[in-house]
């Protein structure tokens, strides 16, 4: 058996690359299960709840001399289509690379809820700059 650990860290927006709120339940299970008693958790998602309409779903997301990435957004009842869209300065010109994938619509709410029925207690929640950052702790042994 591993020894429990202290802290588990999920930052960024790495949450909601999950497949399904299923994937996202069994992570928070397997979180539970790998933290020690009063042991924390903390999370860090873009908040992707409220729909952008028109051109507002066109994103820059970088650029340079030499790269420009946007991104355009999707979205459906669960999931936002992603579609990344990236031009590279070559000697003859710009080349495109393009893909698409999606991304789960989780609010704090529902990851709250996940993280309840994990067996984590939810001590702050925030939103700021359009990322949701939550801080869990799992309750101490009786």
């Amino acid at each position: 058996m591993r020894k429990p650990v202290d802290l588990i860290v999920c930052m960024g927006d790495t949450l909601p690359h999950l497949p399904s709120v299923d994937d996202v339940t069994a992570l928070f299970a397997g979180c539970a299960e790998a933290v020690a008693p009063d042991g924390r958790l903390v999370l860090t998602f873009r908040d992707l709840r409220h729909e952008l309409t028109g051109l507002d779903r066109f994103i820059p997301v970088r650029s340079s001399s030499d790269k420009v990435m946007i991104c355009f957004l999707e979205y459906e009842e669960e999931t936002v289509k992603v579609h990344d869209l990236i031009y590279f300065r070559e000697d003859d010109g710009w080349r495109l690379e393009k893909g698409v994938y999606p991304k789960l619509r989780l609010s704090s709410d529902k990851v709250a809820q996940l993280l309840a029925e994990a067996g984590f207690h939810v001590r702050h929640s925030s939103k700021n700059s359009g990322m949701i950052t939550i801080l869990a702790e799992e309750p101490p042994l009786r």
